[in-house]
């Protein structure tokens, strides 16, 4: 009681105080977090590294493995799942909730920077809490064009969206798997007098990586092995095929037809009646600034786009 007199005697400090009220509110209305529906927690880190270049049985043997031993010892963790990909390793790690998503997220990096045997190639870890929610916007890479320049444009966009600080966890749907096509004329292999069993031996022979061993040390392991995986077209155009040949020597690139391909699947996704790739766009903490981040890196990508390919986008929440 004796406050509101107080105040009443002295409507300066009243006021004063009514503008600092409002102003707060204003303040915290920009800062907020803002979501269509909260995200809830799922008792699950999932981290994120990447391998370029690398196949999945290297991935998990460089990546995988030496992160789920540097971890698997840690407290409160139920359970972990790992995937091995072509370049990106994904490790899935439950946890008590009673522990806490921060302080098991701290304890987690700390035993990920305790390894030292990950080869130099790889790029920075990503370690995040899941959680569910609904997404901000979906990105559509669509057009009359190859599904490989598809999802080569629909990776280079997402990368661009992965480094804006006010975009949350990316999705791409589909991600078919790639592969190199070597194409072989009969006229060809008889040109040069060589069967599909001979260039395949000399294929799998020329393109693997073995394993060398280990090299222990009083901090850890290393991983000894002989990269010679092809892994590009130039890679296996350069396999040779027999030393000489009327004086020169006969390469793969000589006579077969190399190309990047997808890999064919039961899946085909089309926008429009064309054929599609998406980006499913999770917010960071505020919707609106995140469809505003996505439209604006959207605008400077689709110069870039090659004839016949464009990119648009679903709004799936209201601003």
């Amino acid at each position: 009681m004796k406050l509101i007199i107080w105040f009443a005697r002295n409507p300066i400090a009243a006021n004063f105080l009514m503008l600092l009220i409002i102003a707060g509110g204003l303040f915290g209305l920009n800062t907020s977090k803002k979501y269509t529906f909260p995200p809830e927690p799922q008792n699950q880190l999932q981290i994120l590294a990447a391998y370029p270049g690398a196949g999945p049985g290297e991935v998990e043997q460089a990546l995988c493995i030496p992160i789920e031993e540097a971890i698997h010892e840690l407290e409160g963790i139920r359970h972990i799942n790992s995937v091995a990909n072509q370049t990106e390793c994904e490790v899935t790690v439950e946890f008590d909730p009673a522990i806490g998503a921060a302080r098991f997220q701290a304890a987690i990096k700390a035993k990920i920077d305790t390894v030292k045997t990950f080869p130099k190639e790889i790029e920075r870890l990503n370690i995040q809490e899941l959680k569910t929610g609904t997404p901000a916007v979906i990105v559509v890479i669509r057009g009359d064009a190859d599904l490989l320049v598809l999802q080569q444009q629909r990776d280079q966009l997402k990368a661009l969206l992965s480094k804006h600080r006010n975009i949350g966890y990316l999705s791409a749907w589909p991600q078919y798997p790639r592969e190199i096509s070597i194409e072989i004329t009969e006229s060809d292999l008889r040109r040069y007098r060589l069967d599909f069993e001979e260039i395949s031996e000399i294929i799998n022979n020329a393109s693997k990586n073995i394993p060398a061993g280990e090299l222990k040390k009083t901090d850890g392991k290393l991983l000894l092995r002989s990269k010679g995986q092809g892994m590009s077209i130039s890679d296996f155009a350069a396999i040779e095929l027999r030393p000489t040949y009327q004086g020169a020597r006969l390469l793969l690139g000589d006579v077969a037809k190399i190309r990047e391909t997808l890999r064919e699947e039961d899946l085909l996704v089309r926008v429009d009646d064309k054929p599609a790739m998406q980006i499913i766009v999770m917010p960071k903490d505020q919707i609106k600034a995140t469809v505003e981040a996505v439209n604006q890196i959207i605008a400077e990508f689709r110069p870039q786009l090659p004839p016949g390919v464009e990119v648009t986008r679903v709004n799936l929440s209201s601003l």
